[in-house]
């Protein structure tokens, strides 16, 4: 079925990729890359991939949470758990029951002493293992894209790190650079690699440092001001509607609390509310989850991209061949199918063509699309959008075809195998209801 370890494995190699795309890609476009030194060469795909590519532990948690994001799936969906008001859903409140129980499992089996040797090469110290911990969470709880209120995070943690407020500031820098003297825009950024740990001096910072004596030109003030005004009308909109979701939400009411694995702090690293937590209060969810802030704006680009490339790598299949696509899409129906089949699902089939149709349009091509616009891929960027686009046609063309085909061949394979059973049964030898004899007493395992 589609859940499987060859899932995980097809899941671990596809993120692995993307990783080798971005510390190879990243400056791909740059004018002078093929003329610059190896330290130069390291510190401009530092810069270009936000941190990413010179940070092993990010690298090794994207590969880590690959492998484990889906251990122990059931088979059938996180709504088919709470519906049944199975164990997992009333231990984790109906929240994210799989991830959730994935993450759970996956914590449990590292901190065995048998990887024990593994622990202290991802991490050596109590702030590592915090940071490679909520770094985990984050990116396997990201792949539950059935959840509204986590998808609706998801995009305000993007909105945030590359949405219009960005564009705005780098707009106010880039025309306010044209009119800061020669003398202060050949300033360069200067960067020092040494034992892991970078320190830059941007040239944005030497800029902001000058504003003051830029300004005080009358004509250069009223340039500045203009600019500001205009950057502040084109945020204005997603201000007023940040003010009201944060009011919206009644005083005292707080939600549904649980068990849950969460980064979820009691104490806000710095005062005021996000505005993604601003869009979060008006979910109808109970969930608020709180993500550590950074005064680094390349760190929640950097979180933000991760989590994408985890999503990415997840659907892997929609981006890749369309043999390969078909592959994995023959393989989810047929577990959905098997699900509806033993009660434990609806009828995915009358609606199948349809929904993937759909679910390439609002889900498939977005995400390709924003790792595009991550620009840390460089030009591979447009490959995952091409590919998206290619196995969307393909299927529009011919996927009500392979649709009723793959519908035939599911419903007779689950006849040969329910017939197996059952003959499985009369001779007691049935792997699902085998009869071992103890003292006399038959067992059903």
């Amino acid at each position: 079925h589609f859940h499987s370890f060859e899932h995980a494995y097809h899941v671990t190699i596809s993120a692995n990729k993307l990783i080798d795309m971005l510390v190879t890609s990243g400056i791909s476009g740059h004018s002078d890359a093929a003329n610059m030194k190896r330290k130069q060469l390291r510190a401009l795909k530092h810069f270009a991939t936000f941190g990413i590519s010179s940070d092993p532990i990010s690298h090794f948690t994207l590969v880590f949470a690959a492998l484990v994001h889906d251990i122990e799936h059931l088979g059938i969906t996180n709504r088919q758990l709470v519906i049944e008001s199975h164990p997992l859903a009333i231990r984790y409140n109906d929240q994210s029951v799989a991830e959730q129980n994935s993450l759970s499992v996956a914590f449990d089996i590292l901190m065995e002493p048998i990887f024990f040797e593994l622990r202290n090469a991802i991490f050596e110290t109590s702030e590592e293992c915090l940071r490679f911990r909520q770094l985990l969470i984050n990116l396997i709880m990201a792949t539950d894209i059935a959840n509204p209120e986590r998808v609706q995070l998801g995009k305000n943690k993007w909105k945030e790190a590359f949405g219009i407020s960005q564009v705005a500031v780098e707009t106010i820098e880039m025309r306010a650079e044209q009119m800061v003297p020669t003398t202060i825009r050949s300033v360069e950024e200067t960067t020092t690699i040494e034992g892991g740990l970078v320190e830059k001096q941007h040239h944005r910072d030497s800029m902001c440092s000058t504003l003051s004596s830029v300004t005080s030109s009358a004509d250069r003030g009223d340039s500045l001001c203009s600019i500001t005004s205009e950057i502040s009308q084109m945020t204005h909109c997603d201000s007023s509607l940040d003010n009201s979701l944060s009011q919206e939400r009644p005083s005292g009411e707080t939600g549904r609390q649980g068990r849950r694995h969460s980064c979820c702090s009691s104490e806000r690293p710095r005062s005021g509310v996000r505005p993604e937590i601003n869009c979060a209060l008006n979910l109808r969810g109970s969930t608020i989850e709180f993500y550590p802030s950074s005064d680094d704006h390349d760190d929640t680009k950097a979180n933000a991209i991760l989590e994408q490339m985890m999503q990415a790598a997840d659907v892997a299949h929609t981006m890749q061949s369309f043999n390969i696509f078909k592959r994995w899409n023959e393989r989810l129906y047929e577990e959905l199918f098997v699900a509806s089949q033993l009660g434990r699902g609806e009828n995915v089939g009358p609606n199948w063509y349809e929904n993937q149709i759909t679910f390439f349009d609002s889900y498939i091509i977005p995400l390709a699309k924003r790792l595009k616009q991550s620009g840390v891929f460089g030009v591979m960027g447009e490959t995952f959008l091409k590919c998206a686009v290619e196995n969307r046609d393909k299927w529009q063309a011919e996927g009500s075809e392979i649709t009723e085909k793959m519908k035939e061949f599911t419903l007779v394979k689950w006849k040969a195998n329910f017939k197996q059973e059952e003959a499985k049964l009369v001779d007691g030898s049935s792997t699902r209801f085998r009869r071992r004899s103890m003292g006399g007493n038959a067992l059903v395992a």
